[in-house]
């Protein structure tokens, strides 16, 4: 801690001199480390007299990092996105064709999802199968619009025998038992949750085999991908052919 001290003196030391201010309010402190480590007793961070904030998780450039590098957060966030937008969503299903409703769950659920996927997607598989049912609820309710009654408590008070105590959950078991889950997203011209982290993690291999690890290679090769007009040299054909493989 003495060494973080310093550094942080010499740190805002810098900054004063080159005319910058540092917001210690804003200014946070996390330690790494592995869950079965435990820590009774955790140090006092002070930087020029201010007491620095210890948190467990923190926000930098989008993505949520915790503690234990674990993800779980940041995953928790993105289901709780992906949930309340495709509740949106589907309010207003009964108004949108197709192409509009493509443009929608790429535009405001996938881009959610996609993003930095494959660093934090390969750890969170439980919270990916959440997220999963809810695109597939949302794929089934726009597709299959005679399903939305399943989803209603009305219909399945409306359905129950008191004497009997049936329910409609047969029906209701064998209408989903027959929906195919591949064919609605071959519809919408998408993966599924799951199968998104494979494909990112096949477009990154991609990359690093015909660039290396040189960052500036890679995206000079990815811009003169882009600007290339035929089809098959595009880079999504190319991870699409590697994908199918």
């Amino acid at each position: 801690m003495s060494k973080i001290v310093l550094v942080a003196t010499k740190f805002v030391e810098w900054c004063n001199s080159n005319g910058l201010d540092v917001n210690y309010l804003k200014t946070k402190y996390m330690v790494i480390r592995k869950p079965q480590r435990k820590i009774a007793v955790f140090p006092t961070l002070l930087i020029d007299t201010h007491n620095i904030e210890r948190v467990t998780s923190f926000k930098y450039l989008g993505v949520v990092i915790d503690e234990h590098f674990s993800f779980k957060d940041h995953a928790e966030l993105v289901n709780s996105r992906v949930s309340a937008t495709c509740g949106i969503i589907r309010k207003i299903r009964r108004f949108l064709n197709l192409h509009v409703f493509k443009l929608l769950i790429n535009a405001y659920v996938f881009s959610i999802i996609d993003y930095c996927l494959i660093i934090w997607g390969q750890s969170q598989f439980s919270i990916l199968s959440c997220i999963d049912r809810q695109v597939k609820r949302l794929l089934i309710c726009f597709l299959y619009p005679q399903s939305s009654k399943f989803y209603s408590r009305s219909y399945w008070k409306a359905n129950f025998d008191p004497i009997t105590k049936d329910t409609p959950a047969k029906t209701c078991f064998k209408f989903f038992k027959n929906i195919d889950y591949s064919n609605l997203l071959q519809k919408v011209n998408a993966l599924g949750v799951l199968e998104r982290v494979n494909y990112y993690a096949c477009v990154f291999i991609y990359k690093s085999l015909v660039c290396g690890s040189k960052v500036k290679e890679i995206h000079e090769w990815y811009a003169e991908e882009r600007e290339s007009i035929k089809g098959e040299g595009r880079v999504s054909n190319s991870c699409s052919k590697l994908w199918n493989e």
